[in-house]
């Protein structure tokens, strides 16, 4: 392992040698993580000039010897959240759907409780919907179908929709359902078809089956380097194999017209007020804070060994990706304050 990190810092502190002080200072932070073991993965800051630093770190399978490249896929989790929101807004822009619509016409199976549900409401995480993560523990060999044949036992809201702003897995789950239902073909296929070819995502990948993973998609670990992998398969909600700079041309494509129109950004990254009049910092699918005197929206990723962020400035276009498979050892919300200070000298 010493070696390895040798080697790696080394790769690091030549490339830097050519870099201006901003590109510089990142890789310094990298560096310094990477020495106190802190770091296994892939790191990109960039912004829509440039790439400032898209290094990689570490093992991707230890048992097998095989190190993480810039083509090694990881597991995205939450982060896939961006892009049922993404595509619901695509589908608001062409008139296909109004985010005040009731989740019952597109998904008339659903029970009594679902009534009064909207489209709004299962973006923000204000439906109530009990969130099948917390309510189903054993998540080993879990897919879409499970939860969903769940979800008609429990019959239940947690609270009055639009009160309360609490984050739920469930409802992104119903999105990808009501996508796949309006556009006539399978989620994989929508996002591949409206974001990844749009946005130049050569890589990425949805994972459906638990066959699927091959020697380029990352092991999970636990803190203390033991396997700790995922076998969780559902969609909408979580499912994105996913590298670095596949994330960085989506955020990317993001500040274009190219995936969305600018009055469905807008509304986005708006967060929501609940009926009590406060306001939550979640807005569709993104979180959205001030940070730095600057309106941010990220989201974050986590299952089982793997951990991930994407970070996204709004007023200077700064992007930050980190993408792990030791989830347990990475702070990352200390690494991208300090990932994003350094960009900026």
């Amino acid at each position: 392992m010493r070696l390895l990190y040798k080697v790696i810092i080394g790769i690091c502190l030549i490339n830097s040698v050519t870099l201006w002080a901003g590109k510089r200072k990142v890789m310094e932070v990298i560096n310094r993580y990477t020495l106190a073991g802190k770091l296994n993965g892939a790191v990109l800051v960039g912004n829509k000039e440039e790439v400032l630093c898209d290094t990689v770190v570490g093992w991707s399978d230890k048992e097998q010897r095989i190190l993480n490249t810039n083509q090694t896929l990881f597991y995205g989790a939450s982060i896939t959240k961006t892009f049922t929101a993404v595509s619901v807004a695509q589908l608001v822009s062409q008139g296909q759907l109004n985010y005040t619509d009731k989740i019952k016409t597109y998904l008339p199976e659903l029970g009594t409780y679902a009534n009064n549900l909207t489209i709004h409401q299962l973006l923000t995480h204000t439906s109530g919907l009990p969130d099948y993560e917390v309510e189903m523990p054993a998540l080993n060999d879990v897919d879409t179908a499970i939860i969903l044949q769940w979800l008609e036992r429990e019959n239940r809201l947690n609270f009055t929709s639009g009160s309360q702003h609490k984050y739920c897995n469930t409802g992104y789950i119903l999105l990808a359902k009501i996508i796949e239902r309006i556009s006539g073909v399978s989620y994989q296929q929508y996002l591949t078809q409206h974001i990844f070819s749009k946005s130049g995502m050569q890589n990425t990948k949805l994972y459906t089956d638990k066959h699927q993973k091959g020697k380029e998609v990352a092991v999970g670990y636990d803190k203390n380097g033991n396997v700790d992998d995922f076998t969780l398969i559902s969609y909408g909600d979580t499912g994105l194999l996913t590298n670095a700079r596949d994330l960085y041309k989506y955020a990317i494509s993001l500040d274009t017209d190219k995936v969305l129109p600018t009055n469905q950004k807008q509304q986005m990254y708006t967060p929501v007020t609940l009926t009590s009049g406060k306001e939550a910092n979640y807005g569709y699918g993104w979180r959205v804070v001030t940070k730095h005197n600057q309106k941010t929206v990220y989201h974050k990723g986590g299952l089982n060994g793997f951990k991930s962020i994407l970070w996204r400035d709004l007023e200077d276009a700064t992007v930050i990706v980190l993408l792990t498979n030791y989830g347990d050892i990475l702070p990352t919300d200390a690494l991208v304050e300090e990932l994003y200070l350094a960009a900026q000298k």
